[in-house]
């Protein structure tokens, strides 16, 4: 009997402490959630921010191509033009 409440009591110390162990690993594990769920947030913020970067680079870009174009077109006009006079001058 009393060898059977030492067992007893042994196991239950046991437990205890696998409970303990159990106990301070789910907090490390709650730490590494809390700090992975902060590094995924301030990724978050960091891409949308990226994003709006991104379109208005986009939103310009298409307008320097427009620019771009109608500046082709002055300057073809020109030359033709050009050519024109020069042309109409050796005549």
């Amino acid at each position: 009997m009393i060898g059977k409440k030492r067992d007893d009591k042994l196991i239950l110390s046991e437990h205890g402490r696998w409970i303990n162990k159990l106990r301070d690993s789910a907090n490390l594990h709650e730490q590494r959630l809390r700090m992975l769920e902060r590094r995924a947030s301030t990724l978050e913020a960091h891409t949308a921010m990226l994003m709006r970067a991104f379109n208005k680079l986009d939103i310009e870009l298409a307008s320097i191509v427009e620019d771009l174009a109608k500046l082709n077109t002055k300057l073809e006009t020109l030359s033709e033009r050009i050519n024109n006079r020069s042309t109409k001058a050796r005549d």
